[in-house]
């Protein structure tokens, strides 16, 4: 089976790696800034690149499963080796992980558009405009999205890298004092602690045969991987100089509260609502290729020939989703352990699967 759905299309690389990094970096303009600093200290700059290096092993392990079976997504070669039945069930465990790590980004971000710019807005109404701007971008599927990604992705990225640049000065490098933090144990920790921060990007398997080349899906991954390291990174520096621990434990949203600080005179100042509107864009399109993937992998657990049908019931569960949690503090605290908690079997299963390969290659060569 070469192609899982004649509805998606072909992805390319660089539309993909757009799509994937702001997938990915939404987890940066949620908390994460906050609770790293939380448990690292002056280190935290750093647990983004001990996580990525805990993290491209699991990668490279899923990579060479995927290379060893063409055409297939990485839950087609789950059912190759253990069977229709464990496949489903998998794709329904990833599904049902998947699902609730977006509700629960949804309705941070709605709890943020009401702290910032609309405080007199019912929460609701903010979720269901978020959610119809889901659906008409997942509906069309991944071709689209990262096509759509990659015209505004440059220009997010130059815009928040300017702003960064401009919170520099009022920042001291004093702050990043101690280098170690904690210590170098304890960065250690807090980076396997933090394994989640790259996990969507084991989503590429599932579009795995969407690639023209198994080599793009590996050109991806990798880049994605490292240039979002890169922006973990100096993000964390530009936080840490601004907001040192632990007043940085204070602070609600952290980008925002970071960018706020910027004033340069009377034209140069509160930059933040172009913030707000730079971050809307990456969230529509980052949540939507979330709800794509939600659909795609419920799809292919069912064995359907289309995703489409499932977009806009997927769409009223992520809703109910996001009102699970009773208050925006509630919201917050479960999304943190969700974020990382759903990495572990994201990057167990591959393991798993990729030794049970060379288990059984090795017994049918010494049978």
């Amino acid at each position: 089976m070469t192609k899982l759905f004649k509805q998606d299309g072909h992805v390319g690389v660089i539309e993909t790696f757009g799509s994937m990094v702001m997938f990915i970096f939404l987890d940066i303009m949620m908390v994460y800034p906050r609770s790293v600093t939380a448990a690292a200290s002056t280190a935290a700059w750093q647990v983004p690149i001990v996580t990525l290096f805990y993290t491209i092993p699991f990668f490279y392990v899923l990579d060479r499963l995927l290379s060893a079976h063409p055409g297939k997504s990485f839950l087609g070669v789950v059912r190759h080796f253990w069977g229709k039945g464990i496949g489903t069930g998998i794709g329904l465990l990833s599904f049902i992980l998947l699902i609730s790590f977006v509700g629960y980004q949804v309705r941070v971000f709605g709890e943020f558009i009401i702290t910032t710019i609309l405080p007199n807005t019912p929460i609701a109404a903010i979720i269901i405009a978020l959610i119809l701007v889901m659906c008409a971008l997942a509906y069309y599927g991944i071709e689209t999205i990262t096509r759509i990604s990659w015209n505004v992705f440059p220009w997010i990225i130059v815009v928040y890298l300017s702003a960064l640049a401009l919170v520099i000065p009022f920042g001291n490098t004093y702050n990043l004092a101690p280098i170690w933090g904690n210590g170098i144990l304890a960065t250690m920790e807090t980076g396997v602690l933090q394994i989640g921060t790259y996990k969507e990007i084991f989503m590429l398997g599932y579009i795995a045969p969407l690639f023209r080349q198994h080599r793009s899906f590996r050109q991806v991954g990798y880049g994605v991987l490292l240039f979002t390291t890169f922006l973990y990174v100096i993000s964390e520096v530009s936080f840490i100089m601004v907001f040192p621990p632990p007043t940085s434990d204070r602070i609600g949203f952290p980008l925002y509260s970071l960018l706020r600080v910027i004033s340069y005179g009377g034209l140069w100042q509160r930059l933040d609502p172009l913030f707000i509107f730079v971050w809307a864009t990456m969230t529509a399109i980052g949540l939507a290729a979330g709800l794509y993937f939600c659909a795609l992998i419920f799809a292919q657990t069912s064995r359907a020939s289309d995703y489409r049908p499932y977009v806009f019931p997927l769409a009223v569960l992520l809703i109910s989703v996001a009102f699970i949690p009773r208050s925006a503090l509630e919201a917050v605290r479960h999304y943190e352990v969700i974020s990382n908690s759903v990495a572990v079997p994201f990057f167990v299963l591959p393991l798993l699967l990729w030794i049970w390969m060379k288990i059984t290659a090795l017994l049918r060569r010494n049978p």
